[in-house]
């Protein structure tokens, strides 16, 4: 009984060890993210459960917290600060003689006129309330930030593991739920297509951007921590395994039905296979014989897939571009320019786009977004949004090719993979306004700092 009691105690302190581990803590936030956060902003309660948890893990390291803000590269930690602090900026109370001469506030001068509140005080946001909100959606991404803050080569592979099966347990739901013809199983029931994969997603495009950040998770086990595992016996290791699982992964992609996450699916690929000619120990000739080889039975498979199968309907989404995209985004534009420089406050579209949407324009839908995560930060950031998707994409690009000519390029391939296939689908959706996805980016945009530092940065 006393041995039983001991046993029981250090299973107890290894669990209580094991959950104040950054490692752990960050896997934890993954998982919580894909289980809860996977909605969108329609799902505000499970959105909370990621954000409540983010602030838990916070807590518990101010001082990671403080080490992050001291010694994390400057520039991406005066990034993070800004990108964090606009919206708050935008919540700050200002007086009626400042806010009633921004552009684009005449409506509501005119509203408050009419039950006599003229006189008062109104922020830069013209919905307060979803810039509050917006704000709170980006405690899991700085979580993410300090959590990960000097993980080293072993640890950030960890996490690409868990990226990787996380992304294999969303595939193995969604075929449940496909095979009961998306009736059984589904977290989130509206807009729900029965021909569609959706996993933990409420939005196949997500779904199968989710998929493809798993395959890009497998670039960066391309260096030398496979190799290492490798010589000891490691199964997972083994270049079949990992084919395997990104070819699972793919057909996941395809069987979600997103013509934008099967088109930037076919850039990882080629990546991928790009990495692996690289690494290959044969001539250039041969090299490029292998690519061509590879390009042609990828197309041939994606032509016999496209008749009569599940497969074939993904392809046929193709030809159907009857899309009101492009009128949503002249809209945006003509709106962005009623309120540039300074916007209408972060996550305010959905209550100020009906304003400028032309009677020609109008379909059976209300445009929640403006399916271009660009022009619709143009229009609720202004001038200050714009300054900061810049300066995004230069570090990223800059800290890219830093990761490239350092030791750890793999791992950095594989995050600017995953940041640009996310920026690629924000041109044409909303990637960033999902918690789970808004988490995923964050974890590759920190596994770019790891990746371009010249050290290892828990030492």
């Amino acid at each position: 009984m006393t041995r039983f009691l001991q046993s029981g105690l250090r299973f107890r302190q290894a669990g209580v060890a094991l959950w104040r581990q950054p490692e752990f803590q960050l896997q934890a936030l993954l998982v919580l993210a894909l289980l809860f956060g996977g909605g969108g902003s329609a799902y505000g309660i499970n959105n909370l459960m990621v954000q409540l948890a983010a602030l838990l893990v916070l807590a518990l390291h101010p001082e990671r917290v403080m080490d992050f803000l001291r010694d994390a590269p400057r520039f991406f930690v005066v990034l993070c600060g800004l990108t964090v602090a606009l919206p708050l900026a935008q919540l700050v109370p200002l007086p009626p003689s400042l806010w009633g001469r921004l552009p684009g506030r005449d409506l509501l001068s005119e509203s408050l006129g009419l039950i006599n509140r003229s006189d008062a005080w109104y922020s830069i946001s013209l919905a307060p309330s979803r810039t509050l909100i917006a704000f709170f959606s980006l405690i899991p991404m700085f979580a993410v930030f300090v959590l990960s803050w000097r993980f080293d080569r072993s640890e950030w592979e960890r996490v690409l593991y868990t990226l990787v099966l996380l992304g294999l347990a969303a595939m193995a739901l969604g075929g449940v739920q496909m095979l009961g013809g998306n009736r059984v199983l589904l977290l989130y029931r509206e807009h729900v297509h029965a021909g569609y994969l959706y996993g933990t997603f409420a939005n196949h495009n997500s779904a199968g951007l989710f998929f493809v950040l798993a395959i890009t998770g497998l670039l960066g086990l391309i260096g030398g921590g496979m190799a290492r595992a490798r010589r000891h016996g490691g199964r997972w290791f083994q270049p079949w395994v990992r084919v395997g699982v990104a070819v699972l992964l793919a057909v996941a992609v395809v069987l979600t039905q997103s013509r934008s996450s099967i088109g930037v699916l076919l850039m990882v690929i080629m990546v991928a296979a790009f990495g692996y000619l690289y690494r290959m120990d044969v001539s250039r000739t041969r090299k490029m014989t292998f690519l061509v080889l590879g390009v042609l039975v990828a197309a041939g498979a994606l032509i016999g897939l496209q008749a009569g199968t599940r497969f074939g309907s993904s392809f046929d989404r193709f030809e159907r571009l009857d899309d009101v995209r492009p009128a949503i985004w002249e809209d945006t534009i003509t709106s962005a320019e009623r309120f540039w420089p300074v916007g209408s406050g972060i996550s305010t579209f959905p209550e100020v786009f009906e304003v400028d949407e032309t009677l020609e324009h109008v379909w059976a839908f209300h445009a929640g977004r403006a399916h271009n995560d660009y022009l619709e930060i143009a229009q609720e950031g202004g001038v200050v949004g714009v300054i900061l998707i810049v300066a995004w994409l230069v570090w990223i690009a800059w800290a890219g090719l830093r990761a490239w000519q350092g030791e750890r390029r793999w791992q950095g391939v594989a995050a600017v993979s995953g940041l640009a296939v996310i920026g690629m689908q924000s041109s044409i959706d909303y990637p960033l306004r999902n918690q789970a996805i808004l988490c995923v980016a964050a974890s590759f945009l920190s596994l770019l700092v790891h990746a371009a530092s010249k050290k290892d940065l828990n030492k």
